[in-house]
């Protein structure tokens, strides 16, 4: 007979020196309605593979756990699974797997929703250091991550059609950039971002490529209020804060307001913004100890797209550049 509703609690649990090829902790397989709940619970020193796998139309809540010391991600799920992660604790972790997500990664129309979180001191050879979507949606609340380290996304990566919202977090000490997107929406509100520590990391990884600390690519909705970034200095050629890049999409909206963008810097190209291809409204920003060869604060290519600053937009002390914002018309 096929049970069409299953449930599995864990509840303090510990998980210590598993190994498997699938699943070191746990595997559920794709039955098409279930429930997981785990919480008060330890994962540490797993192996093999994945701490939590789960597969389609799973609903799993993750909350009052701790994540530490696995050389595995925690969460692997897929197929219109929905994930809340509640008050955890994700620390001291080391992938050396060729697979993107070092903590969690979502695909093919999942939802997650990450509300009081914190991550510390993660070591990733892949992209995505602490999450990884693919064609999913992701809500950040209240989440504060520091000292993460990956080829690229060091904090969030998100492709393929993901809706991200994230509010109230904070994200500090990243290498070698700390969020990448491309064709997705991406809504941001209070969230404070500073410090890369590229220049240390490429001591040790020759190999390693710069980046903004934030890429958005054919990006067709960018919504962000608040923000600030600071005290970025010489990871990229192409803005040292933001690059936003559209190539094949018409009328895209950028929105950028309420924002502080501090020392800041590029190799070539926009010390705080790279926008190229893109229309652009900037409310009641200030931009301030930026640095670029062209475009101190700004470099936009505009290949026929638009730009709008408002009164109020300020800009503050652009150092080694008499020149504030180059337009490409």
């Amino acid at each position: 007979m096929m049970i069409d509703e299953t449930l599995l609690v864990v509840d303090y649990c510990y998980f210590l020196e598993n190994e498997s090829n699938s699943g070191s902790a746990l595997y559920a397989i794709e039955i098409m309605v279930r429930y997981i709940a785990i919480q008060n619970t330890i994962f540490m020193e797993n192996t093999g593979a994945d701490c939590v796998i789960g597969g389609m139309y799973t609903t799993l809540i993750f909350a009052y756990s701790n994540v530490t010391n696995n050389t595995i991600k925690a969460i692997s799920f897929t197929k219109k699974s929905n994930l809340t992660l509640s008050a955890c604790f994700f620390a001291f972790q080391q992938c050396s797997t060729s697979s993107k997500g070092c903590f969690i990664t979502l695909t093919l129309n999942s939802f997650i929703i990450i509300y009081g979180a914190v991550v510390y001191d993660v070591v990733s050879e892949s992209e995505g250091g602490f999450i990884y979507l693919e064609s999913s949606n992701l809500t950040i609340v209240l989440l504060t991550v520091m000292q993460v380290l990956a080829t690229q996304g060091a904090c969030v990566e998100g492709t393929k059609y993901s809706d991200v919202i994230i509010q109230n977090s904070s994200f500090q000490y990243y290498s070698p950039d700390c969020m990448y997107f491309s064709d997705s929406n991406i809504m941001m509100q209070n969230v404070n971002i500073s410090d890369s520590i590229y220049a240390l990391a490429v001591m040790s990884n020759p190999d390693l490529t710069g980046a903004s600390v934030i890429t958005m690519i054919n990006c067709p909705l960018i919504v962000i209020s608040q923000l600030q970034i600071n005290n970025n200095m010489g990871i990229t050629d192409y803005g040292g804060a933001l690059f936003i890049q559209m190539q094949d999409l018409d009328n895209p909206m950028s929105i950028i307001s309420d924002s502080t963008f501090y020392a800041n810097s590029a190799g070539q190209w926009g010390g705080a913004i790279y926008i190229n291809n893109q229309n652009l409204t900037l409310l009641g920003n200030t931009f301030m100890n930026n640095n670029a060869q062209y475009g101190g604060a700004i470099y936009f290519d505009c290949q026929g797209n638009e730009i709008f600053f408002p009164p109020n937009l300020k800009f503050l002390k652009i150092l080694h550049s008499q020149i504030v914002i180059i337009l490409i018309m």
